[in-house]
């Protein structure tokens, strides 16, 4: 695969990464599954200069989020406000503080052509996911200060 000098994406990197962008990674590395596929994130922190990119997952499969004991603590977002989120409604997923990225991580992704980076999420959006992790008892009052 062509892979992409580092300095000549950084500035890109450093424009697109901020909170609310919608992430694109072609291969997920989940924990608790050994196939790794694509998925879509949220980007939390406050200050994406950080080592470690804080992050929420998405699901398209709003229905089926919908029947779960813990879907109050999704975001619905209509199709059309992000452009890369075209299913007709996509959940964010502010039930599970998924583990960090790496800073560094992410740009080599870039870089391999293994991360899209898109908009950020609007305000609106953001809000709610704020108002999830201020309520959320599983997040430390230090995080919240990170990534609200």
């Amino acid at each position: 695969m062509f892979k992409a000098d580092p300095a000549a994406l950084g500035v890109y990197f450093d424009e697109k990464l901020q909170r609310g962008a919608v992430l694109r990674i072609e291969d997920y590395p989940f924990l608790s599954e050994p196939v790794r596929r694509p998925k879509f994130f949220v980007v939390l922190n406050r200050d994406c200069a950080q080592p470690e990119i804080y992050h929420f997952l998405t699901t398209s499969k709003a229905a089926k989020y919908k029947t779960l004991s813990f879907h109050s603590f999704g975001v619905s977002i209509p199709a059309g406000v992000v452009d890369c989120l075209t299913a007709e409604e996509t959940i964010v997923d502010c039930f599970r503080l998924m583990p960090t990225f790496r800073r560094a991580f992410l740009l080599e992704q870039l870089c391999a052509k293994g991360i899209s980076i898109y908009q950020p999420l609007p305000a609106a959006f953001m809000e709610q996911i704020d108002n999830i992790i201020r309520r959320s008892r599983t997040i430390s009052p230090t995080l919240k200060a990170l990534i609200t």
